[in-house]
């Protein structure tokens, strides 16, 4: 079992520093004004997307449904409602504990359109293709379902911390904890419908609901 685990962080790792490389070297050639964070972010999440159907196409003989490529209009639904629920009490109860914390991750100072389509509908699309679909489907195949649900969780928690340089400690814990519950949720309905589409959808309403509340935080701190 040791093998495959290591085969599928192997993977996972070639495609998230190859889209990562890929983002920067293009946002580094946007000028300021023009959002490089996001355009950062955006750029490795279509790499995310295309690198990892690349290797299933050319290791897995291009057997998509195995990977999750395939609807489950059930579990979708099932998983609106329960991330609405879970992102709503957990944003709510973040802003309570953390509403006097003077912290702003530099991705909320881009263009708003920019940050929409890369936090609810990029991310979304390339994270959970990256880690549910490559690396949970490989680990479903190999090992356990609980080695398949807990390592991507493990894995997409610390990779976030990324998006939060020099934030406070507590921040940083609740980033790990936000993006951990959010990984086993999505994880968990990946490996009980078989369909990535859960997940993309529960991963798109916690973000929508996490930026929005900040923007509308910070928006009502600055009139004040």
């Amino acid at each position: 079992m040791i093998e495959h685990v290591l085969t599928a962080l192997g993977l996972w790792l070639l495609v998230l520093l190859s889209g990562a490389l890929a983002g920067l070297l293009i946002a580094c050639r946007v000028k300021r004004e023009n959002s490089p964070i996001l355009t950062f972010g955006m750029i490795t999440q279509v790499c995310f997307i295309v690198f990892s159907i690349l290797i299933i196409l050319l290791l897995f003989k291009g057997d998509f449904r195995l990977f999750g490529f395939k609807m489950n209009l059930n579990y979708t639904l099932q998983s609106l409602i329960v991330s609405l629920l879970l992102a709503s009490i957990m944003n709510t109860l973040s802003y309570r504990l953390f509403r006097r914390v003077k912290y702003e991750p530099p991705f909320l100072h881009g263009n708003l359109l920019l940050l929409a389509l890369v936090a609810c509908i990029l991310a979304p699309l390339g994270e959970e293709i990256l880690f549910r679909g490559l690396l949970e489907s490989y680990l479903l195949i190999h090992t356990s379902i609980e080695v398949s649900i807990i390592t991507p969780s493990i894995l997409f928690a610390i990779v976030h911390l990324t998006s939060y340089p020099k934030a406070p400690g507590r921040i940083l814990i609740l980033v790990i904890v936000y993006a951990f519950i959010m990984g086993l949720l999505t994880s968990y309905y990946r490996a009980l419908s078989g369909s990535l589409l859960p997940a993309i959808t529960a991963h798109s309403i916690f973000n929508t609901i996490g930026v929005t509340l900040v923007k509308i935080t910070k928006s009502h701190e600055h009139k004040v």
